[in-house]
């Protein structure tokens, strides 16, 4: 595909320049800083879990769906994906997994529909794909907030079993993927065909898939990470670092952001893998019994017989723990 001059290139929109902003918020920004309270309340140890097991939710997020569930009770469904502890409180961080996903769907739907309005355009066939607008990339994230979504929902009701979420949870993920997969597929109308669909359809599959828990000690795994941060980073750092692409964000061309870019998918990655092999939805601490509040037992249908240091009826969170696979 021909491919147009660096000085040609330089027409990023604002809407590019916002769903740009977007992007590295929701893949760059995000699955560090909003644990950065852990690091002052409880230490580095329990900040490197929480972003270990936060990175495992956005690179894997089937395999980090399955934990949440299996053999969990609905009510922990939620905390259990979201950070990574087994709590009854089902709306533990609630905002931040609303600010989170919200970004994610936000920026995956608007990258999507600014796609295929360029593939639409006549002069199409003279743009290399490859680092298009760099912020399009971020639609291999989007299954990390579906699973998210149906999982909080079918949490909440408390009335759906774990084999029926996750028939739902495909479902949902297969609609999206075929209605993204479609739009594209339909809009590639220039005068060259692109066939990005298929990459689309491939790195969705890789993000939607419980691939990971097939072979879960082979290089299975792995693969898959790096797919997934491929997906994540790979356009917008091919934009930034390779001479000849094209890249409408001319100020942030060259080495400097695309760097950093690839240190931070590289980093996510590698937390990612060390998330995979030992971090694992943990219950929390249980309180002595002669410090248990008897209402807030009644509350949660609990009684003192159940009380043998597992979840039943704990009132004292600790930060997630991990164990060796």
């Amino acid at each position: 595909m021909p491919m147009s001059s660096n000085a040609d290139a330089c027409d990023a929109s604002p809407l590019d320049w916002a769903l740009l902003i977007l992007m590295l918020l929701s893949t760059h920004v995000t699955w560090w800083a909003v644990h950065l309270p852990t690091l002052y309340r409880t230490g580095f140890g329990a900040y490197l879990h929480s972003v270990a097991w936060e990175c495992t939710r956005i690179h894997l997020p089937s395999f980090a769906g399955f934990l949440a569930v299996a053999g969990h009770p609905p009510e922990h469904w939620h905390s259990n994906y979201y950070s990574g502890i087994s709590t009854t409180t089902r709306t533990r961080g609630l905002g931040t997994a609303l600010l989170k996903d919200g970004l994610v769907l936000v920026t995956s739907i608007l990258a999507v529909v600014r796609l295929c309005t360029a593939l639409r355009s006549p002069t199409s066939g003279n743009l290399d794909l490859s680092g298009l607008n760099g912020s399009l990339w971020n639609y291999p994230s989007l299954p990390t907030a579906l699973i998210g979504a149906s999982i909080s929902v079918a949490g909440a009701s408390g009335r759906v079993s774990a084999a029926r979420t996750a028939w739902v949870t495909m479902g949902v993920l297969t609609c999206a993927g075929a209605a993204i997969v479609t739009g594209v597929a339909l809009s590639d109308t220039g005068p060259e065909k692109t066939n990005i669909w298929i990459g689309i359809l491939i790195t969705y599959l890789v993000m939607a898939l419980p691939i990971a828990l097939v072979a879960p000690r082979t290089i299975l795994p792995v693969l898959c990470v790096t797919l997934a941060a491929l997906a994540r980073v790979g356009g917008p750092a091919a934009g930034a670092l390779v001479a000849g692409a094209y890249f409408p964000y001319c100020q942030l061309k060259g080495k400097a952001f695309g760097g950093v870019l690839v240190a931070l998918g590289v980093l996510a990655g590698l937390l990612a893998l060390y998330g995979f092999i030992r971090c694992r939805p943990r219950e929390p601490v249980s309180q002595p019994e002669d410090m248990i509040d008897e209402e807030d037992l009644e509350s949660r249908r609990v009684g003192y017989g159940r009380m043998d240091g597992k979840w039943k009826g704990d009132t004292e969170l600790r930060p997630v723990t991990c164990d060796t696979y």
